[in-house]
């Protein structure tokens, strides 16, 4: 099956997040297979945005956008502690409807881009409940799984292993 490429229109651009993406997160995240993925709570969504809003002030949030809409967007969990300031945790949403039309894959390129050159970032990790098709999208980014921690997680009466993942520039 051949996917669009969101990437190639004319009106796609990347750039950093402001006050007003917020609310297309926001809605993302309340969808109940992301709210799964994810394994927030509603209330926790809450919480979620208001830490990606304190990063969003330091330049460590990038959306992709078609028509000067929000349709993706990735965020470096940067970490205050000296000792760890060379990594950062990645968190990368992309809208539902906008999925495998390359969106992910560009805007993760660009977030580890502006992590290494604007953080000195030297590693970036993910951590995810087992999903099959998302490891297998970071991998491809050129992520690779150095933990599994099975029996992880407990949704809608099965579980769900956790996975973290690294990348090294």
């Amino acid at each position: 099956m051949r996917h669009r490429d969101f990437t190639e229109r004319a009106d796609f651009d990347i750039r950093y997040t402001e006050e007003a993406d917020f609310e297309h997160l926001h809605a993302w995240l309340l969808k109940p297979k992301m709210l799964d993925a994810v394994l927030f709570s509603v209330e926790e969504v809450t919480e979620f945005l208001g830490f990606w809003k304190m990063l969003g002030k330091h330049k460590a949030c990038l959306a992709a956008t078609l028509q000067g809409v929000p349709v993706a967007m990735g965020l470096l969990g940067l970490l205050s502690y000296k000792k760890l300031q060379h990594q950062a945790m990645v968190y990368l949403f992309v809208n539902p409807k906008y999925q495998r039309g390359r969106l992910g894959s560009t805007l993760l390129r660009n977030l580890l881009h502006h992590g290494q050159e604007k953080f000195f970032l030297k590693g970036a990790f993910v951590e995810m409940v087992e999903n099959p098709g998302v490891r297998e999208f970071f991998e491809k980014q050129g992520f690779s799984c150095f933990l599994s921690h099975e029996n992880y997680a407990f949704v809608r009466g099965e579980y769900y292993a956790r996975w973290l993942l690294e990348k090294w520039f």
